[in-house]
């Protein structure tokens, strides 16, 4: 039977959202299993404009899931080298019009301004101790949060960046909990190969 292991009263809604599925390992139905580890890709050179933005973040978001704290830092950096030239790109350029499909506003360039800034910090883990796993993997997540929120502010606003994308949330996280994939499937960047079924679908409508 699916558990129902947390109940969220979202700000002025009042819409109770239930996460389910958080059983350690479990699915989001069945007893627990074991889950296995996404597929991790070989890394090549990342796409230009706000497509390589996106392929950047889920890099990151798969190594999450798959607990690779030690390859996280990596795929960082070039999501962050990413997201940094949209930003200051110039906004007459055929690259940057192509690239966010329109031209950039002050309000988007704000936010992958915040994404690359925090995807610098997240590359930077590469400092730490690799032995201590669960405070390298804390952090990361952690990070990971923080650059999630204005890069799903900015899919909220500009619709024809989310196509084939899907927004999931996780009831386990203390602190920003959403992400996106552009898988069906849900694979949890937050909780890893633990709970990677844990979370539920969320609408890029809402709060």
């Amino acid at each position: 039977m699916v558990r129902v292991v947390a109940v969220a009263m979202l700000s002025g809604l009042g819409l109770i959202c239930f996460g389910v599925g958080c059983d350690k390992g479990a699915g989001p139905s069945g007893p627990a299993t074991k889950a296995t580890a996404p597929v991790i890709a070989d890394e090549g050179p990342l796409p230009e404009g706000m497509q390589g933005v996106l392929a950047g973040y889920e890099r990151v978001r798969v190594r999450l899931a798959a607990d690779d704290y030690t390859g996280v830092p990596g795929s960082a950096a070039r999501f962050a080298e990413a997201a940094k030239k949209l930003a200051e790109a110039t906004v007459d350029t055929e690259e940057t019009v192509a690239a966010v499909q329109s031209d950039p506003t002050e309000a988007q360039r704000a936010a992958l301004g915040q994404v690359a800034a925090v995807a610098e910090r997240l590359a930077r883990t590469s400092d730490m101790e690799p032995t201590d796993q669960a405070r390298m993997g804390k952090t990361q997540r952690d990070l990971f949060g923080q650059l999630s929120q204005p890069l799903i502010g900015l899919l909220q606003t500009t619709p024809s960046l989310r196509k084939n994308l899907h927004m999931f949330e996780c009831p386990m996280v203390d602190g920003y909990g959403r992400w996106v994939q552009p898988a069906e499937e849900i694979s949890n960047p937050y909780m890893g190969l633990s709970m990677l079924k844990c979370g539920s679908a969320r609408s890029f409508g809402a709060d």
